[in-house]
């Protein structure tokens, strides 16, 4: 298959190898394609896919279902009219980041692996057909400030929607000439959330991979083992898809008229082939689109981590639970650290806000910096109170900050921070009971 618009400087890239023709044998494919199951497929592929991504991968639920659906349009992207890039970003290294990429791709029709790729090779390629490119390693292409791939991050981003192009001169002649971009593309690295252009993570669906600790796998990923089953999932999905294709082109999907703009362009595709799959599918990735929170920096969760440990060593040992409004008040409260006094808590918000007392963080702030780790706030029963009481368990924060911001000796029964341990809890709760005089008040939520 030759690049569409390419005669003018006579370049053609082979994209695809197909039976019928009689290309050169020696000629690399550049891309993987995919053939369509040969008997009708219903929408349990979905359920499969998804169950299969927990299987073999550490990912949470919600994540898997937007891979899996994002996979699904990335397979008749064509059909609407824009396609949001898919953003694999953790705090760290090995996270699987890279091997859901590599599964996402071994489910995907014309795909590309780009990366070593050019922002002149994206041109020609993207405008060559339905292809879906895979780069891996975006960290390092897309570090904001680094002009060297700004025609590749211009291309991404105008690329989202059918009539992105690119504009070059070619030939002796410099004759101007219009390259389409429009194309798939998913991306994974360490901290995308804060790499990539802020143009592009607008354009943008994000998934936050965890670190797996020991035993939390089901099963150890292969990848001669498990991208053959991934590869077949994609054979179904892709059956599926064709089918669907007309009733694809004309779905306008049941999203809330406060969902628009960019928002609106980015899941429209994903939630419209979700509400053809089934009624249940639809309400799952509507409630996903509802009650997504932006992503963190791990600068910043690694110290609130360390800094909830400290303070149940401190102070709650042997709790259950910490209430929402508790944990602010104490993190307010925090002396601060002279060698990290770049985290104050009780001046967390003061950029917004003119009053102290507002600048303090505030717990929808704390459950935004603990949504990357599966944290949430649990309602439990607590018998001296006679009622229930929502808060964060002790239990889950501390797995959290083992998990990804394991301090010294942090294994170590009775642990407290400190060269010395007794003169540093000495201290804290000296300051601490001075930062706690007269102002006992919770603060305004």
């Amino acid at each position: 298959m030759s690049l569409n618009n390419a005669s003018n400087d006579n370049t053609v890239v082979q994209l695809h190898n197909d039976a019928d023709n009689n290309s050169d044998s020696n000629q690399p494919q550049i891309c993987s394609d995919l053939t369509p199951h040969t008997e009708p497929v219903g929408a349990e592929i979905f359920d499969e896919i998804v169950s299969d991504l927990q299987t073999y991968l550490f990912i949470s639920e919600e994540n898997a279902i937007k891979a899996t659906y994002w996979v699904a349009h990335a397979n008749r992207f064509r059909e609407f009219e824009y396609t949001p890039r898919l953003v694999i970003t953790a705090p760290m290294k090995n996270c699987g980041k890279t091997v859901l990429l590599s599964v996402l791709q071994a489910m995907t029709n014309h795909s590309l692996n780009g990366d070593n790729m050019t922002p002149a090779c994206y041109f020609r390629i993207s405008s060559g057909g339905d292809v879906s490119f895979f780069l891996d390693g975006a960290d390092e292409w897309f570090r904001k400030g680094n002009d060297k791939n700004r025609d590749l991050v211009a291309a991404l981003n105008g690329g989202n929607k059918q009539r992105g192009c690119f504009y070059r001169t070619v030939g002796d002649s410099h004759t101007p000439r219009a390259f389409p971009t429009h194309a798939a593309v998913a991306l994974s690295g360490i901290q995308l959330d804060r790499q990539l252009a802020d143009t592009t993570l607008d354009r943008s669906i994000l998934i936050f991979m965890q670190r797996a600790k020991p035993g939390q796998l089901n099963e150890r990923f292969r990848s001669r083992t498990h991208l053959p089953i991934f590869k077949k999932h994609g054979e179904r999905l892709l059956r599926w898809c064709n089918e669907h294709r007309e009733r694809l082109k004309s779905h306008l999907p049941k999203i809330p008229d406060h969902v628009d703009g960019r928002e609106y362009d980015n899941w429209e595709a994903m939630i419209s082939i979700a509400e053809l799959a089934s009624a249940n599918w639809g309400r799952k990735m509507l409630d996903i689109l509802l009650n997504q929170t932006p992503m963190i920096g791990d600068d910043v969760l690694i110290r609130f981590l360390q800094d909830c440990r400290r303070i149940y060593d401190m102070d709650f040992s042997g709790d259950k639970m910490i209430t929402g409004q508790d944990l602010a008040l104490t993190l307010a409260r925090l002396p601060d650290e002279e060698e990290n006094n770049w985290f104050p808590y009780s001046r967390f918000n003061a950029n917004k806000f003119k009053e102290e007392q507002d600048s303090r963080i505030k717990v929808r702030q704390i459950t935004a910096l603990l949504k990357p780790c599966e944290v949430g706030r649990k309602t439990i029963w607590v018998p001296e109170l006679s009622r229930r009481v929502k808060g964060f368990m002790w239990s889950e924060l501390l797995n959290a900050q083992e998990t990804y911001a394991a301090m010294p000796n942090d294994y170590d029964s009775g642990y407290v921070p400190g060269e010395n341990r007794e003169e540093s809890v000495t201290q804290w709760v000296a300051d601490y009971d001075k930062h706690s005089e007269g102002n006992s008040n919770e603060l305004p939520y």
